[in-house]
């Protein structure tokens, strides 16, 4: 049951991870001069989320900033 649950958490994180980074991708022309590097997600915090927002703020961007939206409503571009 254990390994259900963790395999789960790592393949939500994957996901997450994978999605957030597209965006930022393509924010800037120089990844680095980007003033800001923005993650998209619904609200509500659960275990696996908090886990993402950890991990990407410790090995893929430390200078990252989150925006939560309410489920279901559309990204603008």
């Amino acid at each position: 049951m254990m390994n259900r649950f963790f395999l789960r958490g790592f393949l939500f994180c994957l996901v997450i991870l994978t999605i957030a980074s597209r965006p930022m991708i393509g924010a800037a022309e120089d990844r680095e001069e980007a003033s800001t590097h923005l993650f998209v997600t619904w609200e509500g915090l659960e275990p696996d989320k908090c886990a993402s927002i950890w991990l990407v703020k410790r090995f893929v961007d430390p200078k990252a900033e989150f925006l939560f939206i309410k489920k279901g409503e559309l990204v603008g571009k």
